[in-house]
């Protein structure tokens, strides 16, 4: 597994509008026990209009026009990534608060009914990817391939639905801290 030990950025500018940030912190493979928490906690944090990003930072304070959070676990280590477009001026407050909302969520734990709701959300996309059988034959594909048995689809749905609000609390903590992170921004040429 690559192995990080301090905090790395980089910083680039192009002929675009907005600018964008990408960070990343090392997860473990699919086959790790904490990817089922790692998997709730992104869903919790960015993914639709009641996470703790979109709700905070894109609809209260208005620092985004986008923001999303998401953990890709391949066979290999994987990577969990926060990412947003935004105005370049607000970049350094937007950093904090994203760091600050994370680092909550190392130290507070997340309500049961918002666990309870990401479960769903995972459990749902489940079920809407197989509404056909393409769909069937993809995800089948897709846990035979990764994860090396058609038999994981099954273990992965009980992990998600055995989420604690300690599990969450945990892999934010282990994974989710600043010498783990890497961010990149990508923004205007004017804001150089």
């Amino acid at each position: 597994e690559s192995v990080q030990n301090e905090f790395r950025s980089i910083v680039a500018f192009d002929s675009i509008q907005e600018t964008f940030v990408e960070m990343g912190w090392h997860i473990p493979s699919i086959l790790h026990e904490d990817i089922f928490a790692l998997d709730v906690l992104s869903v919790l944090l960015g993914q639709g209009d009641s996470s703790l990003l979109n709700r905070i930072i894109k609809r209260e304070k208005q620092m985004v026009n986008e923001i999303a959070s998401y953990a890709y676990t391949p066979k290999d280590p994987g990577i969990f990534t926060i990412m947003a477009s935004f105005h370049h001026e607000k970049a350094e407050p937007l950093l904090k608060e994203i760091s600050s909302l994370v680092r909550d969520a190392t130290n507070n734990p997340m309500s049961l009914s918002e666990i309870e709701k990401a479960k769903k959300i995972i459990l749902s996309e489940s079920i809407y990817e197989k509404e056909t059988v393409q769909g069937i034959a993809k995800k089948l594909g897709f846990f035979y391939t990764v994860a090396g048995s058609l038999d994981f689809e099954k273990k992965y749905y009980e992990g998600i639905q055995n989420v604690s609000a300690h599990d969450i609390m945990r892999v934010a903590k282990t994974y989710l801290h600043p010498d783990n992170a890497t961010i990149s921004l990508l923004a205007p040429k004017e804001a150089e």
